[in-house]
Order: C-alpha cells, then structure tokens, then sequence
C-alpha cells in the first residue's frame, strides 16, 4: 500500500507543566492515506493509553486537507490540559508537512 504513509508534527509544551519537566516536545504521529488526506490512525506517545486513544478519536476519519479547522475546534472544546496549545500546534505542523507532500507529490492515484 504505496498511497499508506507516516507523517509526524512536533511542539514545545509550556514550560511549567508537569509533561514539559519529563519531555518538553509533543509528538502526533499519523498514519494518513495520501490519496484524500484521510487520517487513519495516530498516536500521541507521550501520552497516556486513555489521553492517546481520545486524541485518536478526534483524528482518525478526518482530513488532513480540509479538515483543519474542524480538529483544531474540537481539540479547544474537549480538551482541558496543559498541552492542549502544544498537541494544536503539532496537529498543525503535521497538516502542513502532508501539505508540502501534496504540494511535491501528485500522484495520479
């Protein structure tokens, strides 16, 4: 399954937060089929399995190309922690590194 690839985004956590003390960067790692954007499982592995599998449940099914927006709202309206602003800034680095795949990419899928 060439169209099947692994994309990552990275943040700095807030200073101050317990998580940053232990590990100072958040990473989302997905795995996105290529042709549509279409997220089909991720990971955040700093995070605990409960904390993890939430964040799945937002992502997983949505679209990196036009869903955006959409993920980041409901990030803002779900989540209550510390590392909200770094997991919505890593999800975004994430969008805009499948972005410039895209961008140098185009296959005829």
């Amino acid at each position: 399954m060439k169209y099947i690839h692994i994309f990552s985004g990275h943040a700095q956590l807030a200073e101050g937060s317990d998580i940053h003390e232990n590990y100072k960067y958040i990473t989302v790692v997905a795995k996105v089929d290529v042709r549509n954007g279409t997220i089909l499982d991720c990971e955040v592995p700093i995070y605990c399995r409960e904390s993890g599998d939430f964040v799945a449940e937002i992502l997983i099914g949505k679209n990196l190309s036009n869903d955006l927006d959409l993920i980041i709202a409901e990030i803002d309206s779900r989540m209550h922690s510390l590392s909200k602003w770094a997991l919505i800034s890593a999800v975004q680095t994430l969008q805009n590194r499948y972005a410039v795949y895209k961008k140098n990419n185009m296959h005829p899928w």
